[in-house]
């Protein structure tokens, strides 16, 4: 394999995984001392799903993404900071 292509790779883990701490520590945030069951409820997602998507195991699909803002009432922008802070 091409080192290109190895480190296209590389940079797109490296993006996902700070996709998913950013999601992680929203979703944490927004729960706040809702037990997960209700809170999940409220989501439209299983209890076991949030607690994988909280601790940044699991990445969330667009599709999933777009119905728990929509739940929440906030858009990408409220979860997704960019690196300069704008």
């Amino acid at each position: 394999m091409s080192r290109i292509g190895d480190t296209g790779r590389s940079r797109f883990f490296c993006v996902r995984t700070t996709l998913d701490k950013q999601f992680a520590t929203f979703i944490r945030k927004q729960r706040g001392e809702m037990p997960y069951r209700d809170f999940a409820r409220k989501l439209g997602i299983s209890k076991s799903s949030l607690a994988r998507l909280e601790m940044g195991e699991e990445s969330i699909t667009l599709k999933r993404l777009n119905l728990v803002l929509n739940r929440l009432k906030c858009q990408p922008e409220d979860v997704f900071k960019s690196a300069a802070g704008e």
